[in-house]
């Protein structure tokens, strides 16, 4: 596989519902830019409650990286975690 480079600018965008329980509760996209790819995979996998979230995506460079993608690159021994 080829190596990645994790300093490249990406955005993440992702679905949920603030209010899991109640079943008025429409799903509400939010998105944050200005990030590189690095730190959008760690948000993705520290800050938000995956539980909740319906849809995660981050955008690289024409690429788009579904829920599945980011949790693989998380888990790659040449990700930088710091």
């Amino acid at each position: 596989m080829a190596r990645i480079d994790y300093d490249r600018p990406a955005t993440i965008s992702w679905l949920n519902r603030p209010f899991w329980d109640d079943p008025r509760g429409a799903p509400l996209e939010e998105h944050f830019g200005d990030f590189t790819l690095r730190e959008a995979v760690q948000f993705a996998m520290g800050q938000l409650d995956i539980g909740r979230c319906k849809l995660v995506t981050i955008k690289c460079e024409g690429q788009a990286f579904a829920l599945d993608d980011i949790a693989a690159m998380y888990r790659m021994p040449d990700f930088p975690r710091s």
